[in-house]
C-alpha cells in the first residue's frame, strides 16, 4: 500500500512538472518564435547593411540587457522562491523600482551610441541605437515580469502574454512593410509598443507592492542582498556576453556590416532550440534551489545529471536535423542572399549541445549559491574568445567567427561542469 502511494505521488509530480514545463516551453516558443520572424523578416526585406545594423545594435542591447538580468532577474529566480516566499509582491515592488533606474542607464549608453555613430556617418547604425534607446524600458521590463511568473512555478499566464507579444510585433512589422516604413528604428519601436501592452497585463496579474520604500525597512536589506549576489553575476554579465557577441561588433571592422547580418542570419536557424533551453533552464532555477535547501548535493547531483543528458539528447537530434535540410532552410528563408554562408550551418549547428550543459550546470552552480563559480568558468572562455576566437574572426571572416562561437561555447561548458564538481566536493 505504501509502494502504490509512493508511486502515486511521483506519477503526479511528474505530470505536474510536464504540465508547467509545457507552458514554459509554450512561452519561450511564443517570445522566441516573436524574435525568430522579426529576425527572419527583417533579413529577408532589408539590405544585408541595414539588417547588420540591427544586429550590431541588439548585440550591444544584449549587454545592457545581461546586467539587467544579472541585477534583478536572476538573483529574484533564487530568493523569490526561498527568502522572499511568503513576500513576494513586496519584493517584486523593489526590483521594479530598480528596473527603471538600470533601464535608465542603458537608454542613456545607447543615445550616447546613437550620437557617436551619427558624428561618424553611419546612419544606419545610429538609427538602430536610437530606436533601441527609446525601447529598452519597456523591452527589459517585460524581461522582468516574464520571468517573475516563473518564481511560482506559473508560467501559464507568461505564455498568455506571449501570445499577444506575438501577434502585435507581426502585425506591427507587415503594417510597416507595407507602408514601406520597415527599418531597424522602426522594428525596434514596434517591440517596444508590445512590451508595453503586454506589460501593463502582467502588473495587474503579478499586483507588486508600490508601497513607497523610504518607509519600508526591509528594502535596504533586499538591496543589500541583490548586490552580494549580483557582484559576482554582475561581473560575470560581461564575460557571459563577450563569446557570444563580440564578433558582431568585430565583423563590421573586418568583412563590413553585411557580415554581422550573415552571421546572425545563419544562427538564426538554431534560435528556436537556443531559447528553449534558455526558458526550461530558467524554470529549472528554482527547482533547483528547492532541491538543493531541501535535500543538499547528492540530490541536486543526480537531478541535473538526469536534465543534462535530456538537454544533450534532445540537442544532438536537433543538429542532425540542421545538417540534413540547412541549405533549403536558408534558401527557404532568405532566398538567395545567404547561401554563400550554407558551409557555416553544421558548425552554427552543434552550439546547441554545449548549451544545454551550460545551461543545466550553469543553474545548478546559482542554486548552490555559487556565482563565483560560474564566473571562473567564463574567465577561462574570456582567454579562449580573445586569442583563438578574434585570431579566427579575422582570417576567416563570418565562417571564422562561426567556428570561434562553437570553441566558446565548448569552453564554458566544460570549465562548468568541471567547477561544479568541485563544488560538490566542498
Amino acid at each position: 500500500m505504501l509502494a502504490e502511494k509512493t508511486t502515486n505521488n511521483r506519477i503526479g509530480y511528474f505530470l505536474q512538472w510536464l504540465n508547467k514545463g509545457s507552458w514554459a516551453v509554450l512561452d519561450q516558443a511564443l517570445f522566441a518564435g516573436t524574435h525568430f520572424v522579426l529576425n527572419i523578416l527583417l533579413a529577408r526585406w532589408l539590405s544585408p547593411d541595414e539588417y547588420g545594423a540591427f544586429a550590431v545594435a541588439f548585440s550591444i542591447f544584449l549587454l545592457l540587457g545581461a546586467f539587467h538580468t544579472a541585477f534583478l532577474t536572476e538573483p529574484m529566480l533564487v530568493f523569490g522562491p526561498g527568502r522572499y516566499n511568503n513576500r513576494f509582491s513586496d519584493y517584486l515592488g523593489y526590483l521594479i523600482y530598480g528596473h527603471w533606474f538600470i533601464s535608465l542607464m542603458a537608454s542613456l549608453v545607447l543615445f550616447l551610441s546613437y550620437w557617436f555613430f551619427h558624428s561618424k556617418g553611419q546612419i544606419a547604425l545610429a538609427n538602430s541605437f536610437f530606436g533601441l534607446a527609446l525601447a529598452a524600458p519597456f523591452i527589459l521590463l517585460l524581461w522582468l515580469t516574464r520571468r517573475a511568473f516563473y518564481v511560482k512555478f506559473n508560467p501559464k499566464y507568461a505564455s498568455f502574454g506571449g501570445a499577444f507579444y506575438f501577434i502585435a510585433v507581426c502585425l506591427a512589422l507587415l503594417l510597416l512593410y507595407h507602408h514601406e516604413m520597415l527599418s531597424p528604428f522602426w522594428a525596434f519601436i514596434a517591440m517596444a509598443v508590445a512590451s508595453a501592452l503586454v506589460n501593463i497585463s502582467f502588473l495587474v496579474l503579478l499586483r507588486p507592492n508600490w508601497r513607497r520604500l523610504s518607509c519600508n525597512p526591509d528594502f535596504a536589506e533586499a538591496v543589500r542582498m541583490q548586490w552580494t549576489y549580483a557582484r559576482w553575476s554582475g561581473a560575470t554579465t560581461i564575460l557571459t556576453w563577450i563569446p557570444g557577441n563580440i564578433y558582431y561588433s568585430l565583423l563590421p571592422s573586418f568583412v563590413g556590416l553585411g557580415g554581422a547580418g550573415a552571421l546572425r542570419a545563419t544562427q538564426n536557424v538554431i534560435m528556436p532550440v537556443l531559447h528553449g533551453l534558455s526558458v526550461l533552464s530558467i524554470l529549472l532555477v528554482p527547482k533547483f534551489v528547492q532541491v538543493f535547501n531541501h535535500n543538499g548535493k547528492k540530490a541536486l547531483f543526480k537531478i541535473s545529471k538526469s536534465v543534462s543528458l535530456l538537454f544533450v539528447v534532445l540537442a544532438v537530434f536537433y543538429w542532425v536535423l540542421i545538417i540534413a535540410s540547412g541549405p533549403w532552410l536558408m534558401k527557404l528563408l532568405y532566398g538567395d542572399k545567404y547561401l554563400e554562408y550554407n558551409a557555416i550551418i553544421p558548425i552554427i549547428g552543434f552550439l546547441p549541445v554545449s548549451a544545454g550543459i551550460v545551461a543545466v550546470i550553469g543553474g545548478a552552480l546559482r542554486a548552490m549559491e555559487r556565482p563565483d563559480l560560474v564566473f571562473k568558468s567564463y574567465i577561462i572562455t574570456l582567454f579562449s574568445t580573445l586569442t583563438v576566437g578574434i585570431g579566427l574572426t579575422y582570417c576567416g571572416g563570418v565562417i571564422g567567427s562561426g567556428i570561434a562561437l562553437l570553441i566558446s561555447s565548448l569552453t564554458t561548458a566544460v570549465a562548468l561542469t568541471w567547477f561544479y564538481f568541485a563544488g560538490l566536493k566542498t
